[in-house]
């Protein structure tokens, strides 16, 4: 992995020519590393270099870096399958890693399929190991941030409220999901061309988000990260609406 995370980082300034012609080997081998998290339950942010699935991680948005759309093809089968995957958490888990990882590097056309097919199994109930929820989550946020075009208005309107549900989560769930809100609020006529069409969502959501981001900077057993992106959640919604 270090080999490749410096190949990567070198030909993201020169011409991409390892890493594409590595593809078809270097995939396989990324996704099946990303299946190998250290455990589902352990601090999220606790030794990030000693867990492989994240060394993997990092690996794969170097190389979606370097090669853009040229990564969907390879990436597409292993996203599509583990995605769906309801038998295995490893799996969905790293599907959902390699997607999020995917979103940044690759245009809204190419992504609007696996976009799709992501929203038919997004749920409003969180469900399965911390690992998992919080990865879930993060995917919704690159989903809203990268290719929020992609959206009509009722899958809009439904990643708004698995964002709204994972504020009842773990603290590090909670801080996430106040990112997918943020990332909400942020659209614009510069940035969106369908704006016009989702600004009333956001105005017909702005009491119940406000309200629920502010129960969650005063529950119980709420660190200062999350307060601290409640409060800057709820400022955000107040001056987008």
């Amino acid at each position: 992995l270090e080999f490749w995370i410096e190949m990567a980082d070198y030909e993201l300034v020169n011409n991409a020519v390892y890493i594409r012609s590595g593809l078809p080997q270097l995939i396989p081998a990324i996704t099946n590393m990303l299946t190998q998290q250290a455990s589902q339950e352990e601090e999220l942010d606790e030794h990030p270099d000693k867990d492989i699935s994240k060394m993997a991680s990092i690996c794969l948005k170097l190389v979606v870096d370097c090669v853009g759309d040229d990564v969907y093809d390879h990436l597409r089968p292993f996203i599509a399958v583990g995605s769906t995957d309801m038998t295995c958490w490893r799996r969905r888990d790293a599907a959902y890693m390699a997607f999020g990882c995917m979103l940044p590097g690759v245009t809204t056309p190419v992504a609007s399929p696996l976009i799709e097919l992501y929203l038919e199994s997004a749920s409003v109930s969180p469900s399965g190991p911390l690992r998992l929820r919080h990865s879930a989550i993060w995917l919704t946020s690159q989903i809203i941030e990268h290719h929020i075009e992609a959206l009509s208005v009722l899958s809009f309107s439904s990643l708004l409220q698995v964002s709204m549900v994972a504020l009842d989560d773990h603290n590090e769930v909670a801080s996430m999901a106040c990112f997918s809100l943020a990332k909400s609020s942020e659209i614009g006529p510069n940035t969106c061309q369908n704006f016009h069409v989702l600004k009333p969502v956001l105005a017909q959501q702005l009491k119940p988000a406000t309200q629920k981001l502010l129960q969650v900077a005063n529950r119980d057993g709420r660190n200062t990260d999350l307060v601290i992106a409640a409060y800057e959640t709820v400022s955000t919604w107040m001056s987008c609406v």
